[in-house]
C-alpha cells in the first residue's frame, strides 16, 4: 500500500488527493440526497460507476490543472469525511471552490475548518479569483462562502438550472 499524499494538513483534518480506494465512500456521498439535491445526480450508482467518476474527474484533474477536489480526512480516525478542493469548470473562467461532507460530519465545523487553509493554497499557488457556485436555496453554504469572504456576483444557468455565482479576490 502506498503512502498518502496529503496537500494540506490542519491540527484536526488533512485533505489528500482522491483515488481509487476511494471508490466506496465517493458512491455514498454522491448518492446523499442533499448532494443529489444541491450539486445534482451524476450517475454514479455502482462501484463501477465511482472508479470511473473518481478517473474521469478527480484524477484528471489534478493531471490537467495541479488541483481537484481533495479528500477531507479526520486526523484522529483517518476517516473519509466529504470533499473539499478546487474545481475547473470550463464554463468558468476561474477555479471554482467546492466542498461536500457525508451526513455524519455535517454540522461540526469541518468545512469553515479547512476552507481557509485552501484558499492559502490557491493563493501560493499564484491564483488570483476563486468562484463558488450554489442554489439559490442552499442557504448554508451561502452563509459560509459569505463568511470566508466570497461575493455574489450572478446568476450563472447550467443544464436548465439557475446558480448563484460567487467570487473571492485572493
Amino acid at each position: 500500500m502506498t503512502t498518502q499524499k496529503y496537500i494540506i494538513t490542519t491540527p484536526c483534518y488533512s485533505l489528500r488527493e482522491i483515488d481509487l480506494r476511494d471508490a466506496q465512500q465517493i458512491l455514498v456521498l454522491t448518492n446523499d440526497p442533499d448532494w443529489l439535491k444541491y450539486i445534482g445526480d451524476r450517475g454514479i450508482y455502482s462501484h463501477d460507476n465511482a472508479l470511473t467518476y473518481i478517473q474521469e474527474r478527480f484524477i484528471a484533474s489534478y493531471q490537467e490543472y495541479g488541483f481537484g477536489s481533495w479528500a477531507v480526512i479526520d486526523n484522529e480516525t483517518g476517516a473519509f469525511m466529504g470533499i473539499c478542493g478546487l474545481l475547473q469548470r470550463e464554463a468558468l473562467a476561474v477555479p471554482e471552490l467546492g466542498y461536500a461532507l457525508l451526513p455524519e460530519y455535517r454540522g461540526r465545523g469541518v468545512v469553515q475548518a479547512v476552507i481557509p487553509p485552501v484558499l492559502e493554497w490557491a493563493r501560493q499557488h499564484e491564483l488570483i479569483f476563486l468562484t463558488a457556485l450554489t442554489t439559490p436555496d442552499n442557504h448554508s453554504s451561502i452563509h459560509i462562502l459569505e463568511k470566508h469572504g466570497f461575493t455574489f456576483s450572478r446568476i450563472h444557468f447550467e443544464e436548465g438550472n439557475s446558480l448563484n455565482v460567487y467570487q473571492l479576490m485572493l
